[in-house]
């Protein structure tokens, strides 16, 4: 595999894994605000995830 083909497929998985972790918090701090300990940071690193794994997914897209 070239050098581009790492890339490509470092960044399918960077994608894959920040939104997977994105819902994985956004559904925690759901259950934490349930049970009356909410988690004050999710909303930002949540929209922090999003925009990464957006980048990384629109260069996937281009490439393909």
């Amino acid at each position: 595999m070239k050098r581009k083909d790492y890339l490509l497929l470092f960044e399918k998985y960077a994608a894959k894994i920040l939104i997977l972790s994105m819902v994985i918090l956004v559904f925690a701090s759901g259950v934490a605000r349930f049970l009356k300990y909410p988690i004050n940071w999710a909303v930002d690193m949540s929209t922090f995830m999003f925009a990464w794994a957006c980048f990384f997914a629109f260069d996937v897209a281009w490439r393909e």
